[in-house]
């Protein structure tokens, strides 16, 4: 049995070999078998010089170009060219466990489904303070809702997307291939594209994938504002929200925007009723933040603390202003802009 494991990437040199050689220590069967598709992004950095190094290394490794420099026709042609009966997608930034393609293959051997993902336990990028606070609000259940970065237990759970993903091949010849008009998104496009159709998503929680996330605040913010802005064109795609738990930044975008309309009137009730909004809000953000930060040495506790206090409300606000420009450039007949993802 031949596995396919794809890896789309651009400017990882840090981080490249690290997923790579991960996913080579991977426990297997015995008739089972590893195929690498690196796809590259056309990187500026070194991450095409260390994949090649890599596939001299090591004979089940190809390296592909991606003249598209996005993630959706790289992972496309690689489809196309993979030999295995089983494809598994994976992320540059990820440290994987011994048995995560033993585990997800075996989940797909044995149940319905189309796709299924393991949790990810979140890690900083490097330990610069900007890293460290990141991944501190990545890993809080106030800064993030998504189930495979909160989820506890041992039972695998049904879910509206996993991150990276396993799938049977013939799952892109039933569902289609991923949306060449997404920047991002694109697998939670797939996955909902699925599920509408009758398919089954499952996150495995006690299998855990380690997650290096964004080192610095503006790589970060953009990220957040892409997530936002891509997520209504998955919505409007498929005529479903793809989850509730979107709702609540774009929620708190349009109660902070909410200030103008307010001043304007001069209604000092509507007044009052805001700064019990805003105040409400930091008071959970204040809980979320102790929470999340439990158990760290005091000077570090208190800078993350306070960074956390505004990156909390800049990542709510920001994903649904991206929510809120889509929403309107859509209604204005504009065609969607291109967030500028690369194929990482």
């Amino acid at each position: 049995m031949i596995v396919t494991i794809i890896i789309p990437c651009f400017n990882e040199e840090a981080f490249i070999e690290r997923c790579v050689i991960s996913l080579m220590r991977s426990k297997l069967k015995e008739n089972m078998v590893l195929e690498f598709i690196i796809v590259d992004g056309i990187s500026t950095d070194r991450t095409k010089q260390i994949a090649l190094a890599l596939a001299e290394k090591y004979e089940n490794i190809v390296v592909i170009d991606n003249q598209y420099r996005k993630v959706s026709p790289g992972l496309n042609a690689a489809i196309k060219i993979a030999k295995g009966e089983y494809i598994v997608r994976a992320d540059c930034h990820a440290e994987y466990p011994i048995d995560y393609v033993l585990r997800l293959i075996g989940f797909l051997e044995l149940h319905d489904a189309v796709n299924v993902g393991a949790a990810l336990v979140n890690l900083p990028g490097d330990n610069s303070i900007p890293a460290k606070i990141i991944n501190a609000a990545m890993g809080s259940v106030f800064g993030v809702g998504s189930s495979f970065r909160t989820l506890k237990g041992l039972d695998p759970v049904s879910v509206d997307t996993v991150p990276f993903g396993c799938w049977k091949r013939d799952a892109f010849e039933i569902y289609g291939e991923f949306d060449i008009s997404f920047d991002r998104g694109q697998d939670l496009e797939f996955n909902t594209r699925c599920r509408k159709a009758g398919g089954k998503i499952y996150c495995l929680p006690d299998l855990k994938v380690g997650y290096f996330n964004r080192v610095s605040f503006k790589s970060f913010l953009k990220m957040i504002f892409q997530i936002g802005f891509w997520k209504h064109y998955v919505n409007r795609k498929h005529g479903i929200l793809s989850s509730f738990r979107q709702l609540v930044p774009i929620g708190f975008t349009v109660f902070i925007l909410s200030i103008l309309p307010i001043t304007f009137i001069g209604n000092s009730l509507f007044l009052l009723l805001y700064l019990l909004g805003c105040s409400i809000y930091g008071i959970a953000a204040i809980m979320a933040a102790v929470k999340t930060l439990n158990g760290l040495k005091p000077v570090l506790w208190l800078r993350s603390f306070f960074g956390l206090l505004w990156v909390f409300p800049a990542m709510h606000f920001i994903y649904g202003f991206g929510f809120l420009e889509a929403v309107l450039l859509d209604f204005l007949g504009t065609d969607k802009k291109r967030s500028g993802e690369t194929s990482r």
